[in-house]
């Protein structure tokens, strides 16, 4: 705890310090307000009004153009052409929340409540889950560890801006039980890291501004999959739903005119969870009895993967 409100201190008078001195080597005539995001993303416009959830804006270069709205809780600080600097908190929407009105009672005559008819549709409906998952309905469990390439899915936005490389491959590890003849039913978990820059230089403002993303992504999937022949290779189709999971390392490095000693670094850390799919083919070779090795291709964690199952 404290190490995080260190850090907030720092960023801020960083930021406070580089944006004053940047501010005063300016000319007035071309004063603007600048916006800088959370994600390290720069905004320049004429603020006009900042509310519990919205900040408010026109474009420099339309000033008596359209109003623009982000929401606030996007935003981490603003620097005004005034050099008023403001570090924005995040907004409490409680204000604009309507109490909700609990329901009216409602008279019931429990006289009337078939307790026992209640009783027994419960019990009726443990035992179908019981049955379901008895021993005897899985059989012949298989574990697999897969290596995958190639991004599956991401969250960050604009990604076609961005030139990625692989952090590491996607490490995975799946456990399943044939359910009935060629049909198996397991879970999946998964791993993997990317790694994403952008600099660009905006002449305008003579300002450098280098970013690097740190993505690591995550997938919980429970799958039923399908195999077909009876020989050595099997083809297969595995479908699955699950969650999907982004865990998102941001640093922003903006520097004017290239000059180390007025560079403003912004950081910041997100994580954002998603229903996911998993749609994969691909083809199961047993090597030797108890040992199999495979490849398949798809949506997921990664695109393309191989790797080994071994039956217990």
């Amino acid at each position: 705890m404290k190490n995080t409100i260190l850090k907030s201190v720092l960023v801020s008078l960083m930021f406070i310090s580089t944006m004053m001195s940047y501010a005063q080597s300016q000319p007035v005539s071309n004063s603007f307000d600048v916006i800088i995001k959370k994600n390290g993303d720069i905004v320049y416009g004429l603020v006009t009004e900042v509310d519990l959830q919205y900040v408010k804006y026109k474009r420099t270069d339309i000033p008596d153009g359209p109003i623009y709205t982000m929401p606030r809780t996007d935003v981490y600080a603003i620097s005004y052409r005034n050099q008023v600097k403001d570090i924005l908190a995040k907004s409490d929407s409680s204000f604009f929340r309507q109490p909700v009105q609990p329901p009216a009672a409602v008279a019931v005559d429990t006289a009337k409540v078939d307790t026992v008819s209640q009783e027994d549709q419960k019990e009726s409906a443990d035992k179908k889950v019981d049955k379901f998952f008895a021993r005897e309905n899985f059989s012949q469990p298989e574990i697999h560890f897969h290596l995958g390439f190639i991004r599956g899915f991401t969250k960050v936005s604009n990604i076609d801006q961005y030139t990625s490389a692989l952090r590491f491959p996607g490490i995975g590890f799946s456990y399943d039980a044939q359910f009935k003849e060629n049909f198996r039913m397991g879970i999946t978990f998964g791993v993997a890291g990317f790694r994403f820059t952008q600099n660009e230089y905006d002449s305008y403002d003579s300002l450098q501004i280098n970013r690097k993303l740190n993505e690591t992504l995550l997938l919980l999937n429970a799958y039923a999959k399908r195999r077909f022949g009876t020989g050595r290779a099997k083809p297969y189709i595995l479908v699955g739903i699950g969650i999907n999971g982004s865990f998102l390392k941001s640093e922003s490095i903006l520097a004017v005119d290239n000059n180390n000693d007025r560079m403003l670094q912004v950081r910041s850390n997100s994580r954002a969870f998603s229903l996911g799919i998993q749609a994969r083919i691909g083809v199961d070779y047993e090597a030797q009895p108890g040992l199999m090795v495979f490849g398949d291709i798809g949506a997921g964690l990664t695109i393309l993967q191989f790797g080994i199952g071994y039956k217990l």
